[in-house]
């Protein structure tokens, strides 16, 4: 079988939680958990590949992409890792700077 993009999100006016297929139009369910609602659309997109099937209809092929996957993060994660190792460093420093400051204090009393 083919895989499919599946989109989760909840939704305030539903109340409830909203798993669609993107490449199987009007293809969808809803369930109170994110689970349940992946469990739903899942038996909806077997129904949906069945009567189309029976019916005659092309099925898509899986198309859909969702934009996180269609860009390099490579580049964004270096830069997001290097801020984090240079807070981290900072704050180590910062760290030892207020350690040696109380050693010192400690060492005057």
């Amino acid at each position: 079988m083919r895989e499919y993009h599946i989109n989760i999100f909840y939704s305030k006016d539903d109340k409830s939680y909203i798993a669609d297929i993107p490449d199987l139009k009007f293809c969808s369910a809803s369930g109170n958990t994110p689970q349940r609602a992946l469990e739903e659309v899942l038996i909806a997109k077997k129904l949906w590949l069945e009567e189309a099937q029976a019916s005659g209809l092309k099925i898509p092929l899986p198309k859909y992409k969702p934009l996180i996957y269609q860009v390099d993060l490579q580049p964004m994660l270096s830069v997001w890792l290097k801020h984090q190792n240079t807070c981290l460093y900072s704050k180590l420093i910062a760290n030892e700077a207020v350690s040696v400051a109380l050693s010192r204090k400690q060492s005057l009393s």
